[in-house]
């Protein structure tokens, strides 16, 4: 091996070190995949302070705002707020490709004793619109959840949507509900069961972050997709015998109700990063959104150098000198 490819090689490991923290840096890896795949919504989460009615940025271009709880200009606005500025998913906990210094929303839920009502339940309220009525639309967000809760709305659109989407997680198990008009069908017609992920498949109460897609294809459940950090776990969602409802015309995040009898169904845990689409997502845009969340190691470029220059010693000592 000449001096010039040592010096070559040592140039390539010098460009690696140096480059580590560029690598490390890389905290707008997710934000930017979610923007690329041309969302129709996307909230960060990351305002704060908040107050009642405070706006919930859509970081698409597409300005579809919401708000934090129930607007003021409610009659009765029976509802409370996340807190804000929590710490949300990053590279202290994993998943280096979410923007440094990352916020979240914490969802205090509010599950009294039956009968309801009850009181106010955390909530982000959503537009009223048909922007989120939709026959095929993926939704993808980060949870991490409290031990607490029970048929707890993670997402669901208005009582008044053709294309109704809900998600619920529950007290031991994950729902996913996708169908017409969700009730009617779940009771009536025997064309939509609602489908769940048992936590035997997942523990989604491990406390630790969870990346979720989750996809309607459809008004049947048998074409829902749901992927589990990057994992397809379609093929083990399971009917569930329950049905699932809402009980206002807007669509939530994190509360099944708005204004009326608020204390049930409201999400206990932590929440960020929620994106809407109003086409369902195809496997490998649901991986690279995974794949985007989660960036290679630091360390991993300077071990690729470094076996490189291994290699080549390697190879100097194997081959035989040249006859002159």
């Amino acid at each position: 091996m000449n001096t010039v490819k040592i010096r070559s090689l040592v140039v390539l490991l010098t460009a690696c070190i140096v480059t580590l923290p560029a690598a490390a840096a890389l905290g707008g890896a997710y934000s930017t995949a979610v923007l690329a795949s041309n969302p129709t919504a996307y909230y960060q989460m990351n305002e704060n302070p908040v107050a009642i009615g405070t706006t919930l940025t859509d970081s698409s271009p597409n300005g579809n705002d919401g708000d934090w709880g129930y607007p003021p200009s409610t009659a009765v606005p029976n509802t409370t707020l996340p807190t804000s500025g929590v710490a949300g998913p990053g590279s202290a906990n994993g998943w280096g490709g979410l923007d440094a210094g990352n916020l979240a929303a914490r969802f205090g839920g509010n599950f009294p004793p039956p009968p309801e009502p009850a009181g106010p339940a955390d909530m982000l309220d959503l537009l009223d619109d048909g922007t989120f009525d939709n026959e095929n639309a993926t939704i993808a967000f980060f949870m991490k959840t409290d031990i607490s809760g029970n048929d707890s709305r993670m997402f669901t659109t208005g009582t008044g949507d053709a294309n109704e989407f809900t998600v619920i997680f529950g007290t031991t198990d994950f729902f996913l509900g996708v169908g017409h008009d969700y009730e009617a069908i779940a009771i009536e017609t025997g064309d939509f069961v609602p489908k769940q992920i048992r936590s035997s498949v997942f523990n989604f109460r491990s406390g630790d972050w969870v990346h979720l897609v989750i996809v309607r294809n459809g008004d049947t459940s048998a074409d829902a997709d749901i992927y589990v950090n990057g994992v397809d776990l379609s093929a083990f969602l399971s009917p569930v015998g329950d049905d699932y409802g809402q009980t206002d015309p807007s669509p939530h995040i994190g509360n099944r109700h708005g204004n009326i009898n608020p204390g049930f169904g409201g999400y206990t845990g932590d929440y960020d990063e929620f994106a809407y689409w109003n086409r369902a997502l195809t496997a490998s845009e649901a991986r690279a959104l995974y794949d985007a969340a989660v960036v290679p190691e630091p360390a991993t470029g300077f071990m690729a150098a470094l076996g490189i220059l291994m290699a080549a010693g390697a190879r100097r000592r194997r081959t035989p000198p040249r006859l002159a």
